[in-house]
C-alpha cells in the first residue's frame, strides 16, 4: 500500500508518478502487481484521488486551474473478482470542475477517457461488471453535467459538449451498444438508455434548450435524434428488435414522440417550423410511419397496431393544421397531405385489413375538414379538398366499399384534375354493408351533399356544379343505383 499526502513534494515509487505544486492535494492508493498512476497538478486547490486494486491497470491525472476534483478507483470487492488492463485518463483545465470515474469488480481491458475544460464543470463515469467497453467525455464550456454508466462487453459511449448549462446521461446494459450524443449548444439536455445487443442511440443538438430522450430494450433497435434551433423537445422509445426511429427538428418550439414496440417497425418525423407537435405511436411488425410538417402550430397524431401499416402525413405551410390517424389491423394504407393551408383538420381511422384512405387539401384553402371512419376489410376511401371552408366525412362498416368525394376536383379516367374551386361546401358519404360503390363531386359554392347506402352492391353518385344546390340520397337494400347531376 502506497499513500501520498504531501503538499509540495515529488515521490516517485514503482510506475506512480505524482507532481504537486502549491496547495494542491492528491492521495494515491496502489495494491497489486504493475500498476500505474500518474498525478499532475498546477495551480491552486485542486485536489485529487487515484485507488487502483488488480493488475497491471493505468490511471492518469492532469489538472490545471483552482478547486479542481478528480477521483478514479479501478479496483474489486472479491478476490476473485480481479480488475485488470483497464486505462482511465483525466484532463481539468479551468476552475471548480469535478470528475469521477470508476471500473470495479471483474472488469478487464474498459477505457475511460475525460476532458473538462471550463468552470464549474461535473462528469461521472462508471464501467463495471464488464469487459472491453469505452467511454469517452469532452465537455467544453461552464455548468456541464454528465454521467455515463455502462454494464456488458463491447459498449462504445461518447459524449461531446460545447456550450454551457448542458446535461447529458447514457446508460447501456448488454452487450455492443453504441451511444453518442453532440451537443453544440446551451441549456440542453440529452439522455440515452440502451439495453439489448447492438443498439445505436445518436443524439445531436445544436442551438439552446433542447430536451432529447431516447430508450431502446432489446436487439438492433435505432434511434437518431438532430435538432437545431432553440426549444425543441424530442423523445424516443422503442422495444424489440431491428426498429427505427428518426427525428429532425428545427427552427423553434417543436416537439416530436416516437414509440415503437415489435419488429422492424420504421418511424420518422421532420418538423421545421414553430410550436409544431408530432406523434407516432406502432406495435407490430413492419409497420412505417412518417410525418412531415412545415409551418407553424402543425399538430399530427399517428398511431398503427398490427403487420405492414403505412401512414404518411404531409402538412407544408399554414398555421394550426391537425392531422389523426388510426390502424388496427394488417396492410392499411394511409396518406394525408395539407398544403400551404391553415386551420385544416384530417381525421383517419381504420379498423380491420388492407383497408385504404387518401386524403388531400391542396393549394391555398384553409378552414377545411375531412373525416373517414372505415371498419371491415378491403374498404377504400379518397376525399380530395380545394377551396375554403369545405367539410368532407366518409364512414364506411362492411367489405370491398368504395367512396370517392372531390370538392374543386373532376375524376375522370381513374384519376383527379383541378376543377372550379369549391367554397363552404359539406359532403358526408355513410357506406354500410359490402361492395357498394359511391361518389360526390362537387364545384362552386355553398353546396350539400349526403349519402347514404345500406346494403350490398348499390352505387351512387352526386354531381353538383354552380351555387346552393342540395343532393340527399338514402338507398336501403341490395343493387340500388342513384345518379344526382346539379348545375347552374
Amino acid at each position: 500500500m502506497k499513500t501520498i499526502k504531501n503538499i509540495i513534494t515529488f515521490v516517485l515509487c514503482l510506475g506512480v508518478t505524482a507532481l504537486f505544486a502549491q496547495t494542491n492535494t492528491s492521495a494515491v492508493d496502489q495494491t497489486g502487481v504493475g500498476n500505474a498512476g500518474t498525478v499532475n497538478q498546477t495551480g491552486n486547490l485542486n485536489g485529487s484521488e487515484l485507488v487502483q486494486i488488480g493488475d497491471v491497470n493505468t490511471a492518469t491525472i492532469d489538472q490545471t486551474g483552482i478547486s479542481n476534483q478528480a477521483v478514479t478507483k479501478q479496483w474489486l470487492f472479491y478476490t476473485l473478482n480481479t480488475s485488470n488492463n483497464n486505462i482511465i485518463d483525466i484532463d481539468q483545465v479551468g476552475n471548480n470542475n469535478y470528475a469521477r470515474s470508476e471500473q470495479y469488480d471483474g472488469s478487464f481491458l474498459n477505457y475511460i477517457e475525460a476532458l473538462q475544460t471550463g468552470n464549474s464543470n461535473f462528469s461521472e463515469i462508471f464501467q463495471g461488471w464488464s469487459s472491453n467497453n469505452q467511454a469517452f467525455l469532452f465537455q467544453n464550456g461552464d455548468n456541464n453535467n454528465n454521467l455515463q454508466v455502462q454494464f456488458g462487453t463491447f459498449h462504445f459511449g461518447n459524449v461531446n459538449t460545447n456550450g454551457s448549462g448542458n446535461s447529458s446521461e447514457q446508460n447501456q446494459d448488454g452487450d455492443s451498444n453504441i451511444a453518442d450524443i453532440q451537443q453544440l449548444s446551451s441549456n440542453s439536455s440529452s439522455t440515452q438508455t440502451q439495453s439489448g445487443f447492438m443498439n445505436n442511440a445518436y443524439s445531436d443538438q445544436s442551438g439552446a434548450g433542447h430536451i432529447s430522450s431516447q430508450t431502446q430494450t432489446g436487439d438492433l433497435n435505432d434511434a437518431d435524434v438532430n435538432q437545431s434551433g432553440t426549444n425543441h423537445d424530442a423523445s424516443q422509445d422503442q422495444n424489440g428488435t431491428t426498429n427505427i426511429a428518426l427525428i429532425e427538428q428545427s427552427n423553434n418550439g417543436n416537439t416530436a414522440t416516437q414509440i415503437q414496440d415489435g419488429t422492424s417497425n420504421d418511424a420518422y418525423i421532420s418538423q421545421s417550423g414553430t410550436n409544431a407537435n408530432a406523434t407516432q405511436d406502432q406495435t407490430g411488425t413492419s409497420n412505417i410511419a412518417e410525418s412531415y410538417q412545415t409551418g407553424d402550430n402543425n399538430a399530427a397524431i399517428q398511431v398503427q397496431n398490427g403487420v405492414s401499416n403505412y401512414a404518411n402525413n404531409r402538412q407544408l405551410g399554414g398555421a394550426g393544421n391537425t392531422n389523426t390517424l388510426l390502424q388496427t389491423g394488417n396492410n392499411n394504407r394511409a396518406f394525408q397531405f395539407q398544403s400551404a393551408a391553415t386551420n385544416n383538420t384530417a381525421d383517419a381511422t381504420q379498423n380491420g385489413n388492407r383497408n385504404n384512405v387518401a386524403q388531400n387539401i391542396y393549394g391555398g384553402s384553409n378552414g377545411n375538414a375531412q373525416t373517414t371512419d372505415q371498419i371491415g376489410n378491403n374498404n377504400r376511401a379518397q376525399t380530395l379538398t380545394w377551396g375554403n371552408g369545405n367539410s368532407t366525412s366518409i364512414f364506411q362498416d362492411g367489405n370491398r366499399n368504395v367512396a370517392r368525394q372531390g370538392q374543386g376536383r373532376i375524376y375522370s379516367g381513374g384519376s383527379w384534375s383541378i376543377g372550379i374551386m369549391a367554397n363552404t361546401s359539406e359532403a358526408n358519404l355513410t357506406q354500410i354493408g359490402n361492395d357498394n360503390i359511391s361518389y360526390q363531386q362537387q364545384s362552386g359554392f355553398g353546396h350539400l351533399a349526403n349519402t347514404l347506402q345500406i346494403g350490398d352492391f348499390n352505387n351512387a353518385r352526386s354531381l353538383q356544379f354552380g351555387n346552393g344546390h342540395i343532393s340527399n340520397i338514402n338507398q336501403t337494400g341490395n343493387n340500388n343505383n342513384s345518379v344526382v347531376t346539379q348545375g347552374n
